[in-house]
């Protein structure tokens, strides 16, 4: 009896971790982001390529080894074999060829069994230059330094000497469309003066496809209202200080020209600036200056 009955437990054993395992092996290979990315001939794409790999329930899967390549376009991966974490992601940072505007890379995994995925990425022949605006406003969108030829960060400051004190800032920008795109993963990156919270948080920029606002870079950041980490009063914003700051990259198809031109003679931009808790106007949208961003 005792026989059988350690015989019943190590058939129960073995089947709990034929279970564990089975559950454990990688399924799926993703692509979470990276994809479609555009950059300068011969320089390094300004997001890593990132994968997951997890097993059939859709938990990620430790350990896994994936082998990245280039298979097109004679670019670069900085390490050709990466290892998931806990979280079941891989990374790999890659680099366009010097000439061919096309460019794949690939991810497989080794482990158990090969799963294959592809990212696309390509170069332009033009770059972005952004020209800040000239001296004065209260509120200025000025190039930020993470800036790249085919790439433009644009941060919304105080202006030196404004005094200013809000709860939200904002502002819409119509752009040339065909020439740029709102990064997909970074299009906003909200500053900490106005604490816009967390899940979600108040800050976000959009470059809507469709509707009356279609073309138009509509981007606003405010202090949390309620819930956990609520503010309720207004903010000083010291001389200098970056509110938030939005990201557009070249597209592959843009050709020379202007994206949009904040320093034409008579521009104000169609809504922006700042505004306390109860809605009133502090910072008028005439006091909110802007550059000029090419395609050349």
């Amino acid at each position: 009896m005792r026989k059988s009955r350690l015989g019943l437990l190590v058939w129960v054993g073995a089947v709990l971790l034929l279970g564990c395992s089975h559950s454990r092996n990688p399924a799926t290979l993703t692509k979470v982001v990276g994809d479609g990315q555009v950059g300068a001939p011969g320089g390094e794409l300004a997001h890593p390529l990132v994968v997951k790999v997890a097993d059939g329930e859709g938990r990620p899967v430790a350990g896994v080894t994936v082998l990245w390549s280039v298979v097109e376009g004679g670019g670069s991966v900085k390490a050709a074999i990466a290892t998931t974490g806990e979280d079941g992601l891989a990374t790999a940072l890659a680099r366009l060829g010097p000439a061919a505007a096309s460019n794949r890379y690939q991810a497989s995994t080794q482990n158990w069994a090969i799963y294959t995925v592809t990212f696309n990425a390509t170069h332009s022949p033009f770059t972005l230059s952004y020209t800040d605006p000239p001296p004065g406003g209260k509120l200025r969108l000025l190039r930020g330094a993470a800036s790249t030829p085919s790439s433009v960060v644009l941060e919304l400051q105080v202006a030196p000497g404004a005094s200013v004190s809000a709860y939200s800032v904002g502002f819409n920008l119509p752009l040339d469309a065909s020439r740029v795109s709102l990064d997909r993963a970074t299009p906003m990156i909200p500053g900490t003066v106005l604490d816009p919270g967390k899940s979600p948080a108040a800050a976000l920029a959009v470059l809507p496809i469709s509707g009356p606002l279609k073309g138009t870079l509509v981007s606003g950041q405010s202090q949390k209202a309620s819930g956990a980490g609520a503010v309720t009063t207004d903010t000083l914003l010291p001389a200098g200080t970056v509110l938030y700051s939005v990201k557009l990259n070249i597209l592959p198809a843009a050709t020379p020209g202007v994206v949009f031109d904040g320093t034409a003679a008579g521009s104000v931009l169609p809504s922006a600036g700042a505004r306390d808790r109860l809605g009133k106007t502090v910072v008028e949208a005439g006091e909110v200056v802007v550059g000029k961003l090419v395609v050349k």
